[in-house]
């Protein structure tokens, strides 16, 4: 069992195996380095940590994070690591497709196509001919949610109705300053002013930018709506005037998530979640990271 832990875990962490960056026990090195060491104390507490403290909500977290893992794809440069990120990515779009969540299909769509469109332009017609071809393969009820999405009838759809309404009502009523920051601010708020009328509880809009002014106000919808924007020209022209590099893929495939995430936002709220707001700005992170990354190396 050593003998494979000390094959296996360099190749799998890559790991430069330093002795000067090295734990020792009893006179024996560590498989790993310090730092993979880390890593890897942190993977396995994970499980611990899911349990003690919950799963993300899965949909919004995987298709921030898919680009991302298909750029890693893209760019590792050992077939070990193709391998894994291949596995990760495959698993991680069944266990999308098995959401059942529209709006996150649909940002999982447009996040794809704007990688492909960023990183090799000339693929995009073999992307839409794959697309195309992939429609016989879905499974029955797959199809069958995705034809609900123009749907007025279904649940899911209808129900926002009330809720946008009631949203809007609050910007009509405080456009500047908004209800407050939290989603129980903007429960109260609209519960004082009975501005809700469902069965249903508000949790929140169901909408990303609706929420973020309902909660801080014009200046603030201006600011986030303004700032993705920004990162994502800045990370568009960054790929654009870059050569093939791990910057390029990152900054290009970072910046397709965030145009996903404003897809998305239109029939959900990103940030109910705490851990996935974290999520999503450490790909926000990323865009800037393969933006600096393009422009030093084109010095």
């Amino acid at each position: 069992m050593m003998r494979w832990l000390y094959r296996w875990l360099p190749i799998i962490f890559g790991c430069h195996c330093r002795s000067d960056r090295s734990f020792f026990f009893r006179g024996k090195q560590f498989p790993l380095c310090a730092r993979c060491t880390g890593e890897l104390i942190g993977i396995l507490l994970a499980p611990a940590a899911f349990w003690m403290f919950g799963l993300p909500d899965g949909k919004l977290c995987l298709w921030l994070l898919l680009p991302l893992v298909l750029a890693l794809f893209l760019t590792a440069k050992r077939w070990q690591w193709k391998v894994i990120c291949a596995g990760i990515f495959c698993v991680g779009g069944m266990a999308m497709a098995m959401t059942y969540s529209r709006a996150s299909w649909v940002g999982l769509a447009v996040a794809m196509a704007v990688f492909v469109f960023l990183w090799k332009p000339k693929l995009i017609p073999a992307f839409i001919l794959l697309c195309v071809l992939a429609v016989p393969f879905l499974p029955t009820t797959v199809l069958n949610r995705i034809l609900t999405i123009t749907n007025t009838a279904d649940s899911s759809t209808s129900s926002r109705v009330s809720l946008y309404k009631a949203a809007i009502e609050v910007i009509r009523r405080s456009p500047l300053t908004g209800a407050g920051l939290g989603t129980a601010a903007t429960q109260t708020y609209i519960r004082e002013f009975n501005l809700y009328h469902d069965k249903a509880p508000f949790v929140h809009s169901h909408n990303f930018y609706l929420e973020v002014w309902i909660q801080m106000g014009l200046l603030g919808v201006t600011g986030f709506v303004g700032s993705m924007l920004w990162n994502i020209k800045n990370a568009a022209r960054a790929v654009r005037h870059s050569g093939p590099s791990v910057g390029r893929t990152v900054a290009a495939a970072a910046a397709s998530a965030m145009c996903g995430a404003m897809v998305c936002g239109l029939a959900d709220f990103l940030w109910n979640y705490p851990r996935v707001l974290v999520i999503f700005w450490f790909t926000f992170a990323m865009a800037i990271a393969g933006v600096k990354v393009c422009t030093e190396e084109a010095k």
